[in-house]
């Protein structure tokens, strides 16, 4: 954990010192629907995993390569997690993990300029990320009685793991500064620390934001 919070630290400090040399910045906010990927030894997907609600806020910037292309990079705090439901009889069951995380994204972006004021872009590449914090609930019902427990999810080397990494694709529109966009990360790193099954993050982000030194 602490080479990978050292390594993380490391490129948000290049991404920090390389910004002077950016001409926009832009801050982003949205909301996220994460899922995890199971599949066991042969590699089958099973069981009934639900989509869960959650958020993404941080800064992004472009380092220009002409007109038309960009390398986009920054610094985000995102939500992963999944939940599963139950329910049968007088009994119904619903437990929830969420886990925030802290990625670098590294995307190549194509920019076609619509009109004067209007951009189409679309994007792909990669993010590399770090678990902060993880919290997993659980909802019971049973005869009209319900209870809820939570605990804070412990990052070790037997369950899930703190290093995330994967491909991220996207695609949006930029209307005088203003950012509306969606993004899709495929997750490629297996979180679960155990030798039973496999786990990788799934996530679509729907989001806004604006662009400082937008050129008008």
């Amino acid at each position: 954990m602490k080479k990978i919070t050292q390594g993380l630290l490391i490129i948000s400090i290049c991404i920090l010192s390389s910004q002077s040399y950016a001409q926009v910045t832009a801050l982003k906010a949205g909301f996220n629907l994460s899922n995890f990927s199971f599949s066991d030894d042969d590699g089958s997907d099973f069981g009934d995993f639900k989509s869960t609600p959650g958020f993404h806020i941080g800064a992004t910037f472009d380092i220009p390569l002409g007109d038309m292309f960009a390398i986009e990079t920054g610094i985000l705090l995102t939500t992963k997690g999944t939940q599963t439901k139950t329910d049968f009889g007088g009994y119904s069951s619903k437990s929830t993990i969420n886990i925030l995380n802290a990625e670098v994204p590294l995307s190549f972006k194509t920019i076609f300029g619509v009109s004067d004021n209007l951009d189409v872009y679309v994007s792909a590449g990669g993010y590399l990320g770090v678990g902060i914090i993880g919290v997993s609930r659980n909802k019971t019902t049973f005869n009209g009685e319900t209870e809820t427990d939570s605990e804070e999810i412990e990052f070790d080397e037997n369950g899930l793991q703190r290093l995330d990494y994967g491909l991220t694709f996207g695609a949006g529109i930029e209307v005088k500064g203003f950012i509306v966009g969606a993004s899709y990360d495929l997750g490629l790193a297996d979180i679960d620390g155990s030798d039973y099954w496999t786990i990788r993050n799934r996530v679509l982000k729907i989001g806004v934001g604006y662009r400082f030194g937008w050129d008008n």
